[in-house]
């Protein structure tokens, strides 16, 4: 009879039990899809608000330009011209980013020599953000070693290496910025060094997660982007800062 009833006592335990995760579980999944949701909304507004300040910034620049005398306010004319390329390809940018952001990131991988590429793509953000990077007084430099060659995603790592330099700029006064290419061993490395303030240690744990942002303009997907890419190359992301001195970022990707 002891025994009945101890079997009774465990089987009705055991359904309370079943129930109590069923319940547990289902409130899981609603709290992940209300994080989900919350998220999303977050993102959508931070990037319509972004968007947005580029639209109203690009307007008035256009109304500046559209009533200047153009002949004999040449240099500003050419000066307001750079600020409204870069508003215009900051706006491609932030949509680039959202999509990157929304969707399953899948590389379209092929041979390249890295080497040639990264060159290009420094001249090509040197042209696109010259009026930035001579407002924030910085020189970039390059080291970039003959011939290494890899198997990527080129517009991935293009999105990669203009984040990491639009970064080190933004975060430079009178400095410079480093960019070095190198084969070590079987893996390739693409660092981007600055002399800027640096990151505080207890952020270091933080800055690639989305939204993450220490500056007041920025939708926080930049890096949080950057380390997504770099993970569907196999690769990783390595950080160097201190507070005051610098940054150094470190793409390490497999070599061919």
């Amino acid at each position: 009879l002891g025994f009945m009833y101890l079997f009774s006592d465990l089987s009705r335990k055991t359904k309370e039990l079943a129930v109590a995760y069923h319940q547990l579980k289902s409130t899981q999944e609603r709290l992940v899809a209300n994080e989900r949701m919350a998220a999303a909304g977050t993102m959508a507004a931070t990037i319509i608000h972004e968007i947005r300040t580029s639209v109203a910034t690009v307007n008035n620049l256009i109304q500046l330009i559209s009533n200047m005398d153009i002949q004999s306010n040449y240099d500003t004319f050419l000066e307001l011209k750079g600020l409204l390329s870069e508003e215009v390809h900051r706006i491609k940018r932030i949509t680039e980013i959202f999509k990157l952001s929304n969707t399953k990131y899948v590389p379209k991988k092929e041979t390249v020599n890295l080497s040639e590429e990264i060159k290009s793509w420094i001249e090509s953000f040197k042209q696109l953000h010259a009026n930035l990077i001579a407002r924030k007084r910085v020189t970039i430099e390059s080291e970039i070693e003959k011939d290494v060659y890899a198997n990527i995603d080129k517009d991935g790592i293009k999105i990669c290496l203009y984040n990491l330099i639009k970064n080190a700029v933004e975060s430079t006064e009178e400095g410079i910025i480093k960019i070095t290419l190198k084969k070590i061993d079987d893996k390739v490395e693409l660092s981007v060094e600055d002399t800027g303030v640096g990151i505080p240690k207890e952020d270091l744990d933080k800055i690639f997660e989305a939204f993450y942002t220490s500056k007041g303009k920025g939708i926080g997907l930049g890096l949080f982007i950057v380390k997504r890419i770099v993970d569907a190359h196999d690769g990783w992301v390595e950080v160097e800062s201190f507070l005051g001195k610098g940054s150094k970022f470190s793409i390490i990707i497999p070599a061919l």
